[in-house]
């Protein structure tokens, strides 16, 4: 159906293709899964399989016209990747290991990937590539409360702050500075959460007065807004 799609121009045939597939495999994974007979190997594979097949297919027609995306392929784009995360996790979660966070980086990675070559290779709109950017850094930010707890998602929050800042003044994308400036809040938010579980009146755990995780995490969020600082320093736009 996508083959006949690609080469007779009938996008409803894709969004069909699309709809009916992703409702199929859902109703398939609920079956099997409140049946607890779920083969999770099988059902992730056919999950990214499904996914690759739609991501692929959706820029095929862009590239080979050079046109803009229309609503209905932005939709598309995003559910595509939102859909397949949320059958993954749940795969996942079903399965019993512990590759929440690893799969998530994975998707990450994939979108940033697929954003780089679509962009250098084929010169896909830029409105398409910040999307993808967006969506990387959804899940690379999501990637890291799913993997890990407590004060390393604060360590892990403030250097991705950092990191995010400089890649917008080297790549001159805005929304890498958009989502530095989120992950930067987030960072503080979670070192406050730290603060109250820790050094609250009721917790009996054992901490030295200066060298303990929650201090050094405090210091670390600390030097991310330093740095921060001195890379705003360099900007030349007046906002």
């Amino acid at each position: 159906i996508l083959a006949i799609a690609y080469f007779k121009k009938w996008k409803i045939v894709s969004i069909l293709s699309f709809v009916f597939t992703y409702l199929l495999f859902s109703s398939w994974y609920t079956k099997e899964l409140f049946s607890n007979s779920l083969p999770h190997k099988g059902a992730l594979l056919f999950a990214a399989l499904f996914y690759f097949i739609f991501s692929i297919q959706l820029v095929l027609n862009n590239i080979r016209n050079k046109g803009n995306f229309s609503v209905i392929e932005y939709v598309i784009l995003i559910a595509n990747n939102f859909v397949f995360f949320g059958l993954g996790m749940g795969i996942i979660h079903n399965w019993g290991v512990d590759l929440k966070g690893l799969f998530t980086l994975i998707l990450a990675v994939y979108n940033l990937v697929y954003a780089t070559i679509l962009f250098r290779k084929f010169g896909l709109e830029k409105n398409a590539i910040y999307l993808l950017i967006g969506l990387t850094l959804t899940f690379a930010t999501l990637a890291i409360p799913l993997q890990f707890e407590g004060n390393q998602i604060t360590l892990f929050w403030a250097a991705e702050a950092v990191l995010l800042f400089w890649l917008s003044q080297k790549s001159k994308i805005n929304s890498f500075k958009i989502g530095a400036i989120l992950v930067q809040g987030l960072a503080l938010i979670s070192l406050i959460m730290d603060w109250e579980i820790h050094y609250n009146f009721y917790n009996e755990e054992k901490l030295s007065i200066i060298l303990n995780p929650i201090f050094i995490t405090g210091i670390v969020v600390f030097c991310s807004l330093i740095a921060t600082l001195f890379l705003l320093k360099k900007e030349t736009e007046k906002s």
